[in-house]
């Protein structure tokens, strides 16, 4: 009997390092996939935080590009009603122009028809002048 309490002993004895061996390369595999997911994690995180800064910047762009349209279309509007002012402004010049030149035309037309009439005048006065020379020396003699 001797014996078997000391088997008994033994063999309730060998068990317990590779028990021990056990729960601490357990506890050693945990611990490296806590710090293999937390490192992941970081990375991720910083994925992250940079695709969201390059989403602000794009953001930010976005509203400047949305600013500048705003300000030509409203640069165009103003351009396009300037346009149709000075489109406006030279009908009215070029009606002026034409009613000037219908009125030059008629000036040129009556001034012709006055120099006509004051050559025809002028001529009747040499006439006249002749015909009164020619009889003044005949009533002096």
């Amino acid at each position: 009997m001797a014996r078997g309490s000391a088997r008994r002993s033994r063999s309730e004895g060998d068990f317990w390092p590779g028990y021990v061996d056990i729960l601490s390369t357990l506890l050693l595999v945990v611990t490296f996939l806590m710090s293999l997911f937390m490192v992941t994690q970081f990375f991720v995180s910083q994925e992250a935080s940079g695709k969201d800064n390059a989403l602000k910047r794009l953001t930010r762009q976005i509203a400047e590009l949305t600013e500048l349209l705003a300000l030509e279309r409203g640069g165009k509007k103003s351009l396009e009603e300037e346009f149709a002012a000075l489109q406006a402004s030279l009908s009215g010049s070029e009606s002026e122009r034409k009613r000037l030149e219908g009125l030059v035309g008629v000036g040129d037309e009556k001034a012709g028809a006055a120099e006509s009439r004051a050559i025809t005048l002028e001529n009747e006065l040499t006439a006249q002048k002749d015909v009164s020379s020619r009889r003044s020396p005949r009533s002096n003699c």
